[in-house]
């Protein structure tokens, strides 16, 4: 230990020991610090006693008498209470002593008194006593920037608990904010880089956060013991398309003590979403729908297994099986149809991807179909995909259906984020719809919806969302002779609306515009539940039109998931496009 640590730890040494060096200097023959030990020695000796002086080489013979100190045993009697957090205790000790003895007078035990107070929590009394002691010169230089040291780190603390505060409150902005003033003020300080860093996070800039965070991980400082941002290190890693990375920090964070139950809440469900995405998975469903047509029951089944880190190869099938009420103008009374395809997934790098399929079923062409584009992984992420499908049921109306309608299709979806806190979703598409052989026409026609989140609770457990939705199509439909007509089993008695047939299974004209309103919320850990309610007008009507829907969400665990919902719109489609429509659907998710 060098002269200058010595000088500044001296006003923490006991009398023994600034004996004890006094004398070893002494043998050194070093003065300078026999005299600095010394006129610390005589400054704790507030009771008149006769001043130390330095020993001489003739005490060195024959031993020297330490001065005695009467707070010798009182300073012992504290470093115990200290040690066994006993702090209470030394508050009241150190409280009686200063206003029986130093009343009026510095109290050399100030700094103790400030520790005890700050251990024991009440660090209001804690700040007002070390700013007493900060830049006054009745106490050692040491003491003093041991005060004003530990006011800043005070300060420090304080914006850090408010930025973590805001954080907890959903008040992102304000927490960056801050987190961004106290990173200027103590540049390199790991605690305030991991706020700025969940900060960075909680705002969905994750990009800025995960080099932030990984590197925090790996600072000495956290080794041996949990780091406190492995949570929002998964996230950060998911937005990166990292899912085994991210499973891995989620299943550290989860094996820590302490947890709040909001963020084991949080981490077990994003773990869960993490375990699903990397997953191999097969879902069935069923959709019943109810209008003027007819009955329709639509049935569908996927499964997709992983072959190699870029290969997934599956399966999907449909069954369609419709019920047709009076009125309409084909002779088929019901009708059920069945196709199946083989899916191929080829993946590229940043979650881009190549995929194909090849099936048949009902009719006598063959089902093919590609598709190129990128996956949404996160929620602060886009996806976007481009298609072209030959031979694609068509589903407009339900006669179509009977009449096993199909179509070539081009499309272009995309969806995410704008501006941190809108929704988007967007697609665009032409078609080209057929039934047994008999063109029926062509069409065009897209949709845009827009939302945001208007109302989220600090829990998370309900959220209120509202946005605008834009629909709009158009079909041409091809002229028919009547042979084509005889095919296609027409009973009608207008030739005109024979001759154009394929309007009364898919209308000309489709465009509504309009708003809704999304409410979610956890019935409990494992039950979601779903409503939606929406008002629209429609152009072509020149009315308005509603919506409603509602569902429940329940996850057995990670690996299965189970959801019913029904619906009623107050237009139909196609033939039954003034009807009203009720429909209820149930969907099973396997994952393993």
């Amino acid at each position: 230990m060098s002269d200058e640590d010595v000088l500044e730890r001296m006003s923490l040494l006991s009398m023994d020991s600034l004996v004890e060096l006094v004398m070893l200097y002494q043998r050194l023959d070093n003065q300078k610090m026999v005299e600095a030990l010394t006129a610390e020695i005589n400054r704790r000796n507030p009771t008149g006693a006769p001043p130390f002086t330095f020993p001489s080489t003739e005490d060195f013979a024959g031993g020297i008498q330490e001065p005695d100190d009467p707070y010798d045993a009182f300073e012992n009697r504290l470093e115990l209470l200290m040690n066994s957090k006993r702090y209470d205790e030394a508050i009241q000790e150190l409280e009686d002593l200063k206003k029986r003895d130093f009343n009026g007078v510095p109290f050399r035990f100030e700094p103790d008194l400030a520790d005890a107070y700050a251990e024991s929590g009440q660090t209001e009394t804690a700040k007002a006593l070390y700013e007493s002691i900060a830049g006054n010169a009745a106490f050692p230089k040491t003491e003093q920037d041991a005060a004003q040291k530990w006011l800043e780190d005070f300060a420090r603390n304080e914006k850090i608990k408010e930025a973590y505060a805001n954080l907890a409150l959903r008040r992102h902005k304000e927490a960056l904010a801050l987190a961004g003033n106290l990173r200027q003020t103590n540049p390199g300080q790991p605690e305030v880089e991991l706020l700025y860093a969940e900060c960075l996070s909680a705002n969905g800039r994750y990009g800025e956060a995960l080099p932030l965070l990984e590197k925090l991980r790996a600072d000495p400082v956290y080794q041996g013991q949990p780091f406190t941002g492995e949570f929002e290190l998964a996230e950060s890693l998911r937005a990166a398309g990292r899912l085994e990375d991210a499973q891995a920090a989620y299943g550290r964070g989860l094996a820590q003590t302490g947890l709040t139950p909001q963020e084991i809440k949080d981490a077990r469900s994003g773990a869960m979403e993490v375990y699903r995405q990397l997953a191999d998975w097969a879902s069935a469903s069923s959709e019943v729908l109810d209008e003027d047509e007819g009955t329709m029951v639509a049935t569908s089944f996927e499964a997709w297994n992983k072959v190699s880190d870029k290969v997934h190869v599956g399966v999907r099938s449909y069954f369609d099986h419709v019920d047709l009420n009076k009125g309409g103008v084909i002779d088929r009374k019901s009708a059920s149809n069945a196709y199946g395809d083989a899916l191929f997934r080829y993946s590229l790098p940043d979650q881009h991807y190549l995929k194909a399929w090849v099936g048949g079923g009902s009719g006598d062409d063959v089902r093919i179909g590609a598709q190129a584009g990128k996956d949404r992984l996160h929620s602060s992420k886009w996806r976007y995909s481009l298609s072209y499908a030959a031979n694609e049921r068509a589903i407009d109306s339900q006669q179509l259906v009977a009449i096993q309608g199909s179509e070539d299709r081009v499309q272009a979806d995309a969806a995410g984020m704008v501006a941190g806190k809108y929704e988007v979703s967007a697609n665009a598409y032409g078609r080209s719809v057929s039934a047994q052989g008999v063109d029926l026409g062509n069409g065009f026609g897209g949709e845009l919806d827009i939302s945001r989140v208007v109302r989220k609770s600090v829990t998370e457990t309900f959220v209120t969302k509202v946005g605008y939705r834009l629909d709009y199509s158009q079909f041409d439909a091809d002229r028919l002779n009547a042979e084509d007509l005889d095919r296609l089993g027409f009973i009608g008695d207008d030739p005109a609306e024979g001759r154009l047939l394929g309007e009364t299974f898919i209308d000309p004209t489709y465009h509504q515009q309009g708003f809704y309103i999304d409410l979610g919320f956890d019935v409990t850990e494992k039950l979601f539940a779903y409503a939606n309610a929406g008002l629209f007008y429609d152009f072509e009507s020149e009315g308005l039109e509603y919506q409603l829907s509602a569902g429940l969400l329940y996850d057995f665990s990670q690996r299965a998931a189970l959801e019913l919902g029904g619906a009623y719109y107050s237009n139909g489609t196609g033939a039954s496009s003034d009807s009203s429509v009720l429909i209820g659907s149930v969907g099973l998710r396997v994952f393993y």
